[in-house]
Parts: C-alpha cells; sequence; structure tokens
C-alpha cells in the first residue's frame, strides 16, 4: 500500500481510511489483539463518540489522523484543531485505557522534524496529563514508532 503525503483533496477520505487500515494492521500485530471502530459514550454529559481504532478488550484506544504538511512545506493549521479534538475525546477514556493519536511520518525540505514530533513537542502540556502517547507509522516501510521526545525539547 502507497500512502501519498502530497494529494487532491478529494482523495483525502479514501487516503484517510487507507492509513487507519494501515494502523490497524500494525496495532493488531504489536498487540496481538483485534482493532475496530467502535463507539463510547464519553464526557458529561454523555455524547457518543467513534473512535477511529479501539482493542476488543477495550485496553488500548486510537485516533488516526492522515496529516502531513502542506504543499509549501507549512504547518498545517486547519488541522491542529481536528488533533486538539482528538486529544479531548482520547482524554475523556477512562485513565486504565492506553490511548494514542497516530499519524504518518510526514517530513519537510525545510526542516528534520516530522508532523508527528512537532505536534508531541507542542501540546506536550496536553497528551501528558492524559497519558496520551503519539504513534508515528512510515507508511513506506510500514512501520510505527512512539514519538519521544527529549526532556529539554520544548515549545
Amino acid at each position: 500500500m502507497q500512502i501519498s503525503t502530497h494529494t487532491e483533496n478529494s482523495r483525502n477520505p479514501a487516503k484517510g481510511r487507507e492509513f487507519e487500515a494501515l494502523c490497524k494492521e500494525l496495532l493488531e500485530a504489536y498487540y496481538r489483539n483485534a482493532f475496530e471502530t467502535r463507539a463510547k459514550r464519553i464526557g458529561k454529559p454523555p455524547t457518543e463518540h467513534k473512535f477511529d481504532l479501539v482493542s476488543a478488550d477495550w485496553k488500548y484506544a486510537a485516533e488516526c489522523k492522515c496529516y502531513a504538511w502542506t504543499k509549501g512545506n507549512n504547518i498545517p493549521s486547519a488541522k491542529r484543531a481536528m488533533l486538539n479534538e482528538a486529544i479531548l475525546h482520547l482524554s475523556l477514556l477512562p485513565k486504565k485505557i492506553e490511548k494514542f493519536i497516530i499519524l504518518p511520518k510526514a517530513t519537510r525540505s525545510t526542516h528534520e522534524e516530522t508532523l508527528a514530533h512537532y505536534f508531541a513537542r507542542l501540546h506536550r502540556h496536553l497528551l501528558k496529563p492524559f497519558s496520551i502517547q503519539v504513534l508515528e507509522v512510515d507508511v513506506n516501510r510500514r512501520k510505527m514508532t512512539k514519538v519521544i521526545l527529549k526532556p529539554d525539547q520544548t515549545s
């Protein structure tokens, strides 16, 4: 499966489904557990939210976002709101559930930092209190890694 990081907007829904399918495959192989889209009532008052990938035993929950830098190598500002919303939804899950935001490995020619690292660095203050991990998928190598920030890496 080849997922481009720069495509026309009309292809975005299919690209997102392909990315989610790859994330599902990688999570299932790593955790040896089935994952699927599942809904759960969260918040006060409770409202139903469909999480992208949840393990059959509800030990793991993930939101997958197939985002990339803009064609001009800029920050995808409009997508940051959706990532913040993903943090909010995951933060409302019980503490015992391991939570992930999964992004594709997206690099830009002007910086070495990937989009996942950039996001984790700028949102550390929102991710850490809820133990939300950022995972990065290299779609070409079909490999998932955890984004780990150095203690001195701040926004």
